[in-house]
């Protein structure tokens, strides 16, 4: 497992993104949702992860799940943002 600043660094030099910086849900989060979590490593980004929400039929339940797991993640702020230059 790497450090949320490290991932972030790493993720947005390769893609050359100006992001705001890391909000995150847990794995227990997203299994309480339903959703398997599984590790899925990049070429350019050994850290990436996915959350699989194949198991969620209907597109509305996707959304609303989705829109529950933003909100936790607001709810639990930011865990990385970097410093303004």
């Amino acid at each position: 497992m790497v450090d949320v600043e490290t991932a972030f660094k790493d993720f947005t030099q390769r893609q050359g993104l100006q992001p705001e910086g890391v909000l995150a849900v847990s794995c227990g989060e997203c299994k309480e949702s339903s959703l398997s979590v599984y590790s899925d490593p990049l070429l350019d980004f050994d850290s990436h992860a996915v959350i699989d929400f194949s198991s969620i039929g209907r597109p509305k339940e996707k959304k609303r799940i989705a829109k529950a797991l933003v909100e936790i993640a607001f709810a639990r702020s930011w865990l990385y943002q970097p410093a303004v230059e």
